[in-house]
């Protein structure tokens, strides 16, 4: 399983958190950073099944772009988790209600969480 994370973050850090997890969950879960709507549209013609974005913020450039691209990955079942996300309420409705949403400042910590969660799902303990 394809794990495809968002992150707006220093590019150092983000390749230093980038190998932590995928070292950790090699074997089942594979993340991959994003920093725009149009990469997050290749992974998902790529087949990417399962999605993270990180400081998600709908109320930028192209916030209707967005969450119409967040209701066809809700529409055709894959996993959405956004972190820190700043989608405002006229944006939000029921049928992102799959959508989960983790708090702000989580970082490294939820992701672990997160894609040990997927793994064991999948019956496959992390490396």
């Amino acid at each position: 399983m394809k794990l495809a994370y968002y992150l707006e973050d220093n590019e150092l850090q983000r390749e230093v958190m980038l190998d932590i997890l995928n070292q950790e969950f090699r074997e089942t879960v594979h993340f991959v950073s994003f920093s725009r709507l149009d990469d997050l549209r290749q992974a998902y013609s790529q087949n990417v099944p399962s999605f993270v974005l990180s400081d998600l913020d709908v109320a930028d450039a192209n916030p209707k772009q967005t969450i119409e691209f967040l209701k066809e990955l809700v529409r055709n079942d894959i996993p959405v988790v956004v972190v820190s996300g700043q989608i405002n309420e006229f944006a939000w409705d029921a049928e992102l209600a799959k959508v989960e949403l983790l708090p702000k400042g989580s970082g490294l910590k939820v992701l672990k969480e997160m894609a040990g969660r997927i793994s064991a799902s999948l019956g496959t303990p992390p490396a």
